[in-house]
């Protein structure tokens, strides 16, 4: 059984996006996730993650937009659970580079996310890099986006806001995150990013545990 988060993310993978915001969620998971290198083609993007769907949906979107050289590797990590780790490495990745504004913004410009639906797919992007989320059979409501750049993570809370999430920020272990605690807002947050399945057994979750805690209040009462 995947969890909660792993739903939520293949969900979003499978969702369309308008071409205007495919550039918004791939700015968002390469900015997280991927890494810059200078090899002997030049300019080298690379983007490792554990999920394969989220390793196809990007490795779609640059041959959509781009049409760039990529390298699709496929590697075991050698401690703990050894899952598989996909790897796309991008050649010659200077005009995703210089289209996206990756090496000279360290937050999006203005002209990338100005439209809400590119916000929207800007977080869901986010959310594939670096997110996770409780299962909602669980008593402790958290979602949470984290990255190692503070400037980004502010940015990606002040996002979040935009849409009155009331995300706030902490460090933890070298890390950066931003996380949201209340029920109704991580409910909004999936309605955001257009997980509307996972919304849908988020809320159920959460309405029958609800009731139970009432009956259970009743009963105490009596």
């Amino acid at each position: 059984m995947i969890s909660f988060s792993r739903q939520v993310k293949e969900e979003i993978v499978f969702n369309e996006f308008d071409e205007c915001c495919k550039r918004a969620l791939l700015l968002a998971i390469l900015k997280i996730n991927g890494n810059l290198s200078l090899t002997s083609q030049g300019l080298q993007l690379q983007l490792r993650t554990e999920n394969a769907k989220i390793a196809s949906k990007v490795h779609k979107l640059l041959k959509d937009i781009y049409q760039p050289q990529i390298e699709f590797l496929v590697s075991k990590k050698m401690k703990l659970r050894k899952n598989n780790v996909y790897i796309l490495r991008i050649t010659k990745a200077k005009e995703i580079l210089d289209d996206l504004q990756l090496l000279t913004h360290t937050v999006p410009s203005e002209d990338i996310l100005r439209k809400d639906c590119c916000a929207r797919a800007y977080l869901a992007g986010a959310f594939l890099a670096g997110g996770s989320v409780n299962d909602p059979s669980t008593s402790n409501y958290h979602l949470e986006v984290s990255c190692q750049n503070h400037d980004l993570a502010l940015y990606i809370k002040d996002v979040m806001n935009r849409f009155d999430l009331k995300a706030k920020y902490i460090e933890r272990r070298n890390k950066d995150v931003i996380y949201i605690k209340s029920a109704e807002k991580i409910g909004d947050f999936l309605r955001i990013v257009c997980a509307q399945k996972s919304l849908m057994d988020f809320e159920n979750q959460r309405i029958d545990r609800d009731f139970s805690n009432n009956i259970n209040r009743w009963d105490n009462c009596v």
